[in-house]
């Protein structure tokens, strides 16, 4: 163990700052101010991303180089989504499907539904379902040859759709949130008691779902209302976490229920931890809202937004730069958390707590202090992984949090 004074904590704090800094998000030049919405990657390296104004951009190689698509058509795209690298769909305005064959060199009209948006889509083998505005879902069994509107008895819009569980699950406005299975186009209402508009819906597994929105306070300038809805068996039941966060969530990327990224409007990327109790804000260096955020493996992501923005990272985005993410209770402070390997953090111990243990996911010891001379204490030399911090209080009762080393 190792104690510093407060003038030491400020130093680390600012080298911290410093090395994260040069860790975070960088811009690419696309040669557009067009808003873009939505990013979609099939395997071998082929990318495409979709915007207003029918723009279209593909890349070959993982996102290294881009390159402008003329489809042939014009529709203020929402989204696009491929099957495999020769079998894709735009999804847009008028509730307009196009459908390409040969790797978007040509497009063809599939539906159409005038006076409405179709914002984004997912598969499932030969079927899709493309999910839109004022309760609009369209289907198709074949591919995207034959499409039909589903029945769904609301007016909300829905925003995000994925396959999970044998069930298509579509998410939208004031908690919607629909099921349907394969066999069936009729949608039941399972929504969320909110009044938050789910923006993102995203299935880790079979069994893992996570749902994130946000959407601005129409009563006070400036504040916004954001949730992350966890759920680990089939959507059965849901665990929520509110983001104390004072910009709006539009999308979201989550590797497991303990580490996400959330984006959102001026320029918000959010490292999410813990199911949403530690977050960390990235450097974007932009004011532009961010729509969508994805990744191609454990460290190299892209984000999509207004005014032609694309940024890139190769190492997921380092960490949150706001030193200020702290873990708080009634009993102790753990900051910052997470940290880079090898830095230090504090526990700052209230007077009701007798003693501290450290341990590691696999239940081992590796700090022990049964006789509490101190209120503040400062570890450093931690090992990449992820620590268990409890403290034990003079009446029995024991507080645990997770600390996060990178």
């Amino acid at each position: 163990m190792k104690l510093i004074n407060n003038a030491g904590w400020l130093i680390i704090l600012l080298l911290l700052n410093v090395r994260l800094l040069n860790a975070q998000w960088s811009k690419i030049s696309l040669g557009t101010t067009n808003d873009l919405y939505d990013l979609n990657f099939t395997t071998h390296g082929q990318g495409y991303i979709a915007g207003q104004g029918t723009t279209i951009f593909k890349t070959k190689d993982s996102g290294v180089s881009w390159i402008k698509i003329a489809p042939g058509f014009s529709n203020n795209l929402r989204g696009i989504l491929f099957k495999d690298t020769g079998t894709g769909f735009t999804f847009g305005e008028n509730g307009n499907i196009y459908k390409t064959n040969n790797s978007a060199k040509t497009w063809n009209l599939k539906f159409s539904f005038i006076g409405s948006y179709l914002y984004n889509a997912a598969f499932y083998d030969s079927a899709i379902v493309a999910v839109g505005q004022r309760g609009l879902i369209a289907s198709s069994r074949n591919t995207g040859e034959k499409w039909v509107t589903d029945t769904v008895a609301t007016k909300r819009s829905f925003y995000s759709v994925v396959f999970a569980s044998g069930k298509f699950w579509a998410v939208g406005d004031s908690g919607a949130i629909y099921s349907r299975t394969l066999q069936r186009n009729k949608w039941i209402n399972i929504s969320y008691p909110t009044n938050i508009r789910l923006n993102n819906i995203q299935s880790l597994n079979d069994s893992v779902l996570i749902i994130t929105g946000g959407m601005a306070d129409t009563t006070s300038v400036g504040k916004f209302f954001n949730i992350v809805l966890f759920s680990e068996d089939s959507g059965k039941n849901w665990e929520q976490a509110t983001i104390a966060e004072a910009k709006q969530i539009n999308s979201a990327w989550h590797f497991n229920v303990d580490e996400g990224y959330l984006v959102g409007t001026t320029g918000l990327i959010v490292k999410s931890l813990n199911k949403g109790t530690i977050n960390g804000r990235q450097s974007t260096n932009t004011s532009n809202s961010i729509n969508d955020i994805v990744f191609l493996n454990g460290k190299s992501g892209f984000c999509a937004g207004d005014g032609g923005l694309l940024l890139k990272t190769k190492n997921t985005g380092g960490f949150g730069t706001d030193v200020k993410s702290v873990f708080t209770n009634n009993y102790y402070q753990l900051y910052p958390n997470p940290i880079l390997q090898g830095d230090d953090f504090i526990v700052e111990l209230s007077n009701e707590v007798e003693s501290l243990q450290i341990t590691d996911m696999q239940g081992r010891l590796i700090y022990n202090n049964n006789y509490m001379v101190n209120n503040k204490l400062t570890f450093s030399g931690y090992n990449a992984g992820v620590y268990n911090v409890s403290a034990i209080l003079i009446s029995g009762k024991i507080s645990t949090s997770r600390l996060f080393v990178f």
